[in-house]
């Protein structure tokens, strides 16, 4: 019996610990794996956020950038074409002159470009606005003005073997009187109405090298009278290869898209083809030599001689 019941004893006592055991491996076992998985799933879920943020951000960051440079490209582009759209000549434009200013050949001359000024009589007093409307700037030191000096350095080199003649010497016409001849002081285009004004001013572009800006300019009011359609589109090719072509030695000095205008319209040709670069070239006498006509001997021994004739008479 005793035997019996230290056996019946042990088996409880086996099975209990046995079921105690299995309870406290279970719950230790469950709890181990919820603290493993929690710390794995934490890290997990960690790197996961950082790598989605990362990548929200370099996303978000690209657009932003992208649009900020949108913007600010936008804006340059505005700004860009506001000031090229805003540039107008501020400098006198000749009015209508009919047909009272001879020219070489028996031919009237009329406005170099009223037209392009909207059919506006302006004149200027040469002490004016300065604004440049061909090259942006303000300063007289501007690219244009650089090339075409680079150009003149360039046509003194060959002058010795150049001889402009399309157009005569000079233009046929009475000498000025004192009056008219201080008014080419005031006004360039008072000096460009006058035949004779225009003859002296010729004679000290060519003391620079540069007088195949007025011949350019002659030639364009030359063209502008002509009807006969074959003839103007013989004058107009004799001017694009005297003056506009890049290997003639006369070229002047016109910016890219002047050039393009003539270009296009040098296919079929008007007498107006080259009204553009006419009034560009205008301007270049204007801003660049004109002032220093005003300052030359030329002027100013024909300002005394004028002043000392009239004095005489």
């Amino acid at each position: 019996m005793s035997q019996v019941m230290s056996l019946v004893t042990s088996l409880v006592t086996s099975q209990v610990m046995s079921q105690v055991m299995s309870q406290v491996m279970s719950q230790v076992t469950s709890q181990m794996m919820s603290q493993v998985m929690s710390q794995v799933t934490s890290q997990m879920m960690s790197q996961m956020m950082s790598l989605v943020m990362s990548l929200v951000t370099s996303q978000v960051m690209s657009l932003v950038m992208s649009q900020v440079m949108s913007q600010v490209m936008s804006l340059v582009m505005s700004q860009m074409m506001s000031l090229v759209t805003s540039q107008t000549y501020t400098g006198p434009i000749p009015a209508e002159r009919g047909g009272g200013l001879a020219m070489g050949g028996g031919r009237s001359e009329t406005s170099a470009l009223n037209r392009s000024g909207g059919g506006r009589d302006i004149t200027q007093n040469s002490q004016g606005p300065n604004a440049c409307c061909f090259c942006w700037c303000c300063c007289c030191s501007c690219s244009w003005n650089e090339e075409e000096r680079r150009r003149r350095q360039r046509r003194k080199r060959i002058s010795q073997d150049t001889k402009m003649e399309t157009i005569p010497n000079c233009e046929p016409c009475s000498s000025a009187p004192e009056e008219e001849v201080r008014l080419w002081s005031q006004s360039f285009d008072q000096l460009m109405r006058n035949p004779a004004g225009r003859n002296v001013f010729r004679e000290f572009l060519r003391t620079e090298y540069s007088e195949e800006n007025m011949l350019f300019w002659l030639a364009c009011e030359d063209l502008k009278q002509e009807v006969n359609k074959s003839s103007v589109e013989e004058k107009a090719r004799s001017i694009y290869e005297d003056y506009i072509s890049i290997l003639s030695p006369k070229e002047v000095s016109l910016d890219a898209r002047v050039r393009e205008v003539i270009n296009r319209k040098i296919q079929d040709p008007t007498p107006h083809a080259f009204e553009d670069a006419q009034l560009q070239i205008y301007t270049l006498m204007h801003r660049d030599s004109y002032p220093r006509f005003l300052s030359s001997s030329i002027y100013k021994s024909l300002l005394h001689g004028s002043s000392r004739t009239s004095s005489e008479s």
